[in-house]
């Protein structure tokens, strides 16, 4: 049998069971559901036609909560307020659009990391391709749906749709053939 210790004292059978439950509660909260469990690569097409937004804009404010997230149950979130740039697809009626972000630290110090979710800072200039689910926009893609932006560059991150660094008036016109063409597709259904 294993011997498990805590602060250098040997656990008993209650107190490894106790540890079970809470290392179970712990995956369950940060996502077991298989969508966040193991992410698929996603191409820039996917990305693109499934997406509700996509914006370039800057971070304005953070505000972390607890809420409820009807896949996982209680846990917390990060809503990100983006002042917004350029819009490539989509309207946002405001000059701002918020996106919710499993994960973050509330003022009394708890908090939630959550794997494979985007890490955004303030005033950190961004795209985010997003969608509607549960009711307000979610980064499409998890960590694959947010990149960071340097001047006029797209920053790249190894594996995934953007893997090479590029200029924004280089992607934009990619990103716009793939939205004329998944128009003319679902036209021509």
């Amino acid at each position: 049998m294993f011997s498990y210790l805590l602060r250098g004292r040997p656990l008993g059978a209650r107190s490894v069971s106790k540890c079970a439950i809470a290392v179970a509660a712990i995956v369950l909260l940060c996502g077991v559901d298989s969508a966040h469990a193991a992410q698929r690569k996603m191409s820039l097409t996917q990305l693109t036609t499934k997406a509700d937004h996509i914006v370039v804009g800057e971070v304005i404010d953070m505000h972390c909560y607890e809420g409820v997230w009807q896949a996982v149950g209680p846990t917390i979130f990060t809503d990100v307020t983006l002042r917004i740039e350029e819009e490539w697809k989509g309207k946002v009626k405001a000059k701002t659009l918020t996106v919710r972000v499993p994960g973050g630290e509330l003022a009394d110090g708890r908090r939630i990391v959550v794997s494979g979710m985007p890490k955004f800072t303030m005033n950190e200039k961004c795209l985010v391709f997003t969608r509607k689910y549960e009711g307000t926009q979610w980064v499409f893609g998890h960590m694959q749906g947010k990149y960071r932006m340097k001047v006029k560059r797209v920053v790249s991150k190894f594996g995934f749709a953007i893997d090479k660094d590029i200029l924004t008036h280089a992607l934009k016109p990619k990103i716009e053939a793939l939205i004329v063409k998944e128009r003319r597709e679902r036209k021509g259904r």
